[in-house]
């Protein structure tokens, strides 16, 4: 437009936007737009290189085995155990665990299969990993 006068089909009804990638492309070489050409093609191998990528990663279980101390900070004890003192709460807070009550959650140690005794580990899991 700044050598000599466009038509409107080349100027002010150009649309490179609304259109998919691979009509600017066909239009934009057709036209000899070669920044908006550039800009299309590398836009349309990025997404395709973010779609092949993306399909390559699945996921996979992988088991580590490490030894190391574990040391159990509390135990499982009945002595001094009074059976006067047992009420209706766990049961409560049981079912309501179970209804789906989102402000009541497990109590520490515990989820829906499982309650074990408090343990950890006394040193870091990432020790080995890190320099």
């Amino acid at each position: 437009m700044s050598k000599k006068p466009q038509s409107a089909a080349s100027s002010l009804l150009l649309d490179y936007i609304t259109p998919d990638f691979l009509v600017v492309i066909w239009k934009s070489a057709q036209a000899r737009h070669f920044p908006v050409l550039t800009a299309a093609v590398g836009s349309f191998i990025i997404i395709c290189t973010t779609v092949a990528s993306t399909g390559l990663f699945s996921l996979q279980s992988i088991e580590v085995e490490r030894n190391m101390t574990m040391p159990v900070f509390r135990s499982f004890d009945t002595e001094g155990f009074d059976s006067s003192s047992v009420d209706a709460l766990p049961v409560l807070l049981v079912s309501s665990v179970i209804s789906g009550n989102l402000s009541v959650s497990y109590p520490l140690y515990t989820n829906e299969d499982f309650a074990t005794e408090a343990f950890g580990s006394q040193q870091l899991a990432v020790s080995e990993y890190t320099t």
